[in-house]
């Protein structure tokens, strides 16, 4: 998760593609409006999460920045019972 999956992330999941690990999972970037609450983002990145009707699938977020903080969010402020794991990379978590 990122501001900008279509920007900042684009070789990320590039390259996370060519990795045979990567076969296993369906990758999805969410964008969010770096202006908003992280509850409002935490909301929002949920709704779209429901609207994929993954069923009994595995979710493992991984979050940059920003993303690493409203992913965990999401994660505290609903019940996700598919979540299985949380990464976070150069998530402020004790402030910026």
């Amino acid at each position: 998760m990122a501001s900008s999956s279509d920007g900042a992330f684009r070789n990320f999941r590039i390259n996370l593609e060519k990795l045979d690990v990567a076969r296993q999972f369906d990758l999805w970037g969410f964008d969010y409006d770096t202006n908003q609450s992280f509850s409002d983002s935490a909301d929002q990145l949920v709704n779209a999460l429901r609207r994929q009707e993954l069923g009994d699938c595995s979710i493992h977020f991984i979050g940059h920045s920003m993303g690493g903080l409203v992913a965990r969010m999401a994660v505290l402020r609903h019940n996700l019972p598919n979540v299985q794991r949380l990464i976070t990379l150069a998530t402020p978590n004790h402030g910026a």
